[in-house]
């Protein structure tokens, strides 16, 4: 037969070993509840890494495609300015079908190149800007201010605001006045 004080002393120890079994387990969930979290951080910080790189890569395609039309694009410029050089060559009086023909080329030409974004860059009488043009000659110029451009040698042009080729100018400088 179990005494009174005997059954209290057993549900004493019973409750103490719960008690601890208790903190045993709140501590390993609080351990697993840190683990989740530590997963949980590591989960959003790779799912943001793959946004940005996917971000990246697809502004990194559109500059490939950019660059590979740029090329293509530059070639165009350069068969308008051959169409351009030959309508200037040919007698204005002259409207035949041939010159007909070749403007309506080189309206069409223009159109695909504005279309695509394509500027071309202003000069004559503007200053002359390293980023923008290049000099290919200097002439010294009484009348004008120094570094102003006084002639297009070849046309620069632009493409969504970039340079895509500097234009090829003449600049002024100034001479000096000799007072005799």
């Amino acid at each position: 037969m179990v005494r009174h004080g005997d059954e209290s002393k057993g549900l004493n120890l019973g409750r103490k070993e719960s008690e601890e079994r208790i903190r045993d387990l709140e501590s390993k969930v609080s351990a697993k509840e840190q683990e989740v979290n530590d997963y949980l951080n590591l989960l959003q910080r790779t799912q943001a890494d793959f946004q940005n790189y996917m971000k990246q890569s697809v502004k990194e395609r559109q500059k490939l495609v950019e660059s590979a039309c740029d090329g293509l694009i530059l070639e165009l410029i350069e068969v308008e300015g051959n169409i351009e050089a030959a309508l200037k060559s040919m007698p204005t009086a002259d409207e035949n079908k041939s010159t007909v023909g070749l403007q309506g080329v080189l309206r069409q030409i223009q159109k695909v190149l504005d279309d695509r974004g394509v500027r071309r860059i202003g000069s004559v009488g503007l200053p002359f800007d390293h980023g923008m043009h290049d000099a290919v000659g200097v002439v010294k110029a009484v009348d004008k201010q120094e570094d102003t451009i006084v002639e297009e040698v070849q046309s620069g042009f632009m493409i969504r605001g970039r340079l895509l080729r500097p234009a090829k100018v003449v600049v002024s400088k100034k001479e000096v006045e000799e007072n005799g």
